[in-house]
């Protein structure tokens, strides 16, 4: 681990740094000295994640005890996939982390409803149309979950949702699948995160 105390605007200064120290990995608090906003994490952390290239640790901002620290195992880890390449660079990170602290591997793949942008209330045949693309892309959503099951340890679950509103589905379902780390790439199909 490297310290270092920068001068200038933090998110600039610390992707700079990783850049320039061939940093593997950066962990990060979910806000800094400003404290909590309206956002679940600060704009520092957000410029961070977009620009710097490298996987980043994102950890909640709270003073733990001693004995939490000295506890720290993963009891189960939650990795959302969109279908991307680039979704699934975080796969090897999450099967070693799974290893490592021998707990189950859990990937999400949610199926958005899609929008229907109309003036008008939407008629029964566009009500039946984004029934039918549903449908159809819960198909594929889960002959992907299928394929990646198959090359992945048997110890990996697989959850499909719909929903119309995808973060807010993994924030239930981290809730409900009691997942005490989520690993999911800053860019994605729909680009940034």
């Amino acid at each position: 681990a490297q310290k270092a105390l920068l001068e200038g605007q933090a998110a600039e200064r610390i992707v700079d740094f990783v850049r320039d120290h061939e940093v593997d990995l950066i962990t990060i608090s979910t806000h800094g000295q400003s404290g909590l906003s309206g956002w679940n994490v600060s704009s520092v952390v957000q410029k961070v994640i977009l620009r710097a290239h490298v996987p980043v640790m994102i950890v909640r901002a709270y003073v733990c005890t001693s004995t939490e620290v000295k506890a720290l195992h993963y009891r189960r880890l939650l990795v959302p996939l969109d279908g991307s390449r680039r979704a699934e660079c975080t796969l090897p990170l999450a099967r070693m982390l799974a290893r490592f602290h021998d707990c189950p591997l859990l990937l999400a793949h949610v199926v958005s409803k899609p929008e229907l942008p109309r003036h008008t209330p939407p008629t029964a045949e566009d009500k039946a149309l984004a029934d039918q693309l549903t449908e159809r892309n819960r198909r594929v959503g889960a002959e992907y979950l299928k394929q990646l099951k198959s090359r992945l340890p048997s110890e990996v679950e697989t959850r499909l949702l719909i929903s119309e509103n995808t973060a807010a589905t993994l924030h239930e379902l981290v809730e409900q699948e009691g997942a005490d780390l989520v690993l999911l790439s800053a860019h994605g199909y729909s680009g940034e995160a």
